[in-house]
C-alpha cells in the first residue's frame, strides 16, 4: 500500500544540520534530523528521528516491529544510494 508522504525543510544550520517534518503521511509525528560533522576522511552524516505512529500502546505493541523494519529499509536504500553517489576513494 503506497502512503503520500509530504515533507517540509523546516530548519538549516548550512553545513551543520537540517531538519525534515512530515506535513502528510504515514506518522502521526515524524522529525528527521540530519547532522553533518567534518572528518579527516571526508563528511559524516548522522541522523536522528522522532516518531508517533498515532496508535497509542496497543498500536506501538503491534505495528513498532513493522514501521522499524520499514525505516531500516528506508536508510539501507539510502546508505547504498550515497555509496554509488560519493564512493570510498
Amino acid at each position: 500500500m503506497r502512503v503520500k508522504w509530504v515533507t517540509k525543510i523546516s530548519d538549516v544550520r548550512e553545513k551543520e544540520y537540517f531538519v525534515d517534518e512530515q506535513l502528510r503521511g504515514p506518522y502521526k509525528l515524524w522529525q528527521h534530523k540530519h547532522f553533518f560533522n567534518q572528518t579527516a576522511g571526508g563528511m559524516e552524516m548522522n541522523d536522528e528521528i522522532s516518531y508517533d505512529i498515532g496508535y497509542g500502546k496497543m498500536g506501538d505493541l503491534l505495528l513498532l516491529p513493522i514501521i522499524r523494519r520499514k525505516i531500516e529499509k528506508i536508510f539501507s536504500f539510502r546508505r547504498k544510494k550515497i555509496a554509488e553517489i560519493f564512493p570510498i576513494q
